[in-house]
């Protein structure tokens, strides 16, 4: 994005601004004006991603709590946009959203898992959602937002294969899929990276070759990390984003030709393992087997969340589904969190919330695909499809602040992008979808 600062220099003298005046002493406009483009993404990036990397032992000599830190630098960049009197776009759209979250933190008697699920959801997890609004509305800033996740994403991989001491965090990156155990955030951050690496490439990028082999070799850990949920989104993202990105109707059957071959590669060498974390993973997405512990523990949990959603419109209250009893599976206190975000939203939150965040992802998602026009774009849209499907398999609300980040930036982006160019534009082919673009435009 050209910077306004050299453009009204180039108006006027050499080293002037457009009115004739020199520039302040210090770093040049240019340079500070870069400087915020990289620090305002990697902000937002630490607070959303901190979950994944927080447990690492490598970084256990960090004197301060990398996601309060984060925290802090985000708020200030927000009030900094505040301050010049600035609104961005999707603002009221994120705080209409966390409006209806409200009375099921004041409305209900709170517990103490219920007082810090609702602390975190106010402060990290809205956080999470409004710093994309405010500090990656450029397409400069978009841009190195999927460089910088797709970086994260390689060093947590390479991190959780050379790790000394793979069992040394719970649930943090660098624990591996010994035993049968599940590293969901190990799968996840090399996930995003196969995602960023494949649609980028897929997508035309100058550099197409080198990032398809990145992309490949980055597919060895999310594979070994034996996680099913982050190597079924990452299969997922990059599908939809092959069927529905909108472009040319050549381009885009090169590009789901692409898609099915490469799925069609997988499902080859996949279908004939049958041992280790490999085979774990084959066994339930290809051969449908869902005898483990956990994939049966899922299902009993939707289930029970859904019997309660359809009886209590108004919800349990936050934390509240932790008191209802339960499997005891997954090394969970009776439910506590369904593994779902719209069951565990509208379970303790009710109706009306379950229904706005589902507009929320759903519009969000929906303006993403209309500006994935180009390769960045492209790949923006896949990783929020990436986090979409795994927030709707895996955590709660408060794990998932990479979803609320990812798909918030839907509402960040330019209006000319999401608009389409009428009914005879290939995004706008589906019935009924010109109806919801025009919506989530308005919105």
């Amino acid at each position: 994005m050209p910077d306004t600062a050299t453009q009204a220099g180039s108006a006027g003298a050499p080293g002037r601004w457009a009115d004739g005046h020199r520039p302040a002493a210090g770093r040049h406009p240019r340079t500070r004006r870069r400087f915020r483009d990289y620090a305002a993404p990697f902000a937002v990036l630490i607070l959303a991603y901190s979950g994944l990397f927080k447990g690492s032992p490598f970084l256990s000599w960090t004197p301060v709590d990398l996601t309060l830190l984060a925290a802090v630098l985000v708020l200030g960049g927000v009030i900094a946009v505040l301050v010049r009197g600035e609104i961005p776009r999707g603002t009221g759209v994120v705080l209409a959203v966390w409006t209806t979250f409200v009375p099921a933190a004041i409305l209900h008697a709170p517990t103490p898992y219920g007082s810090t699920k609702a602390l975190h959801l106010f402060t990290l997890a809205l956080l999470s959602a409004l710093g994309p609004v405010f500090l990656i509305r450029s397409e400069s800033r978009q841009r190195i937002w999927v460089l910088m996740q797709i970086g994260l994403g390689c060093v947590l991989a390479a991190g959780a294969a050379f790790s000394p001491a793979p069992g040394a965090a719970h649930g943090a990156v660098y624990r591996l899929a010994l035993n049968g155990s599940e590293p969901v955030a190990a799968g996840r951050a090399a996930g995003v990276a196969v995602v960023g690496f494949l649609l980028l490439a897929l997508a035309g990028h100058r550099h197409r070759g080198w990032l398809l082999l990145a992309g490949a070799a980055v597919t060895v850990p999310l594979l070994l990390s034996g996680s099913r949920g982050p190597v079924l989104a990452a299969g997922v993202a990059i599908a939809t984003v092959g069927i529905l990105a909108p472009g040319p109707g050549a381009r885009r059957l090169a590009r789901l030709s692409l898609v099915v071959s490469g799925g069609l590669l997988a499902w080859y060498w996949l279908h004939g393992q049958t041992t280790g974390a490999i085979g774990r993973i084959s066994s339930t997405l290809l051969a449908g087997r869902l005898e483990d512990t956990s994939s049966q523990a899922r299902g009993m949990l939707w289930a029970q969340a859904w019997r309660y959603v359809q009886g209590h419109p108004w919800g349990a209250g936050w934390g509240g589904l932790a008191d209802l009893g339960g499997s005891g599976l997954l090394g969970q206190v009776g439910l506590q969190y369904p593994h779902n975000l719209l069951l565990e939203v509208s379970g303790e939150a009710g109706w009306i919330a379950g229904m706005a965040v589902l507009v929320f992802l759903c519009c969000g998602l929906r303006r993403l695909q209309a500006g994935a026009l180009r390769p960045y774009p492209e790949a923006l849209f896949g990783i929020a499809v990436f986090f979409t499907v795994n927030a709707m398999i895996s955590g709660d609300v408060n794990d998932n602040r990479t979803m609320w980040a990812a798909v918030a930036i839907g509402w960040a982006v330019s209006s000319r992008d999401t608009r389409g160019t009428g009914p005879a534009d290939p995004g706008l082919s589906a019935p009924g979808d010109a109806v919801l673009s025009g919506l989530c435009a308005r919105w």
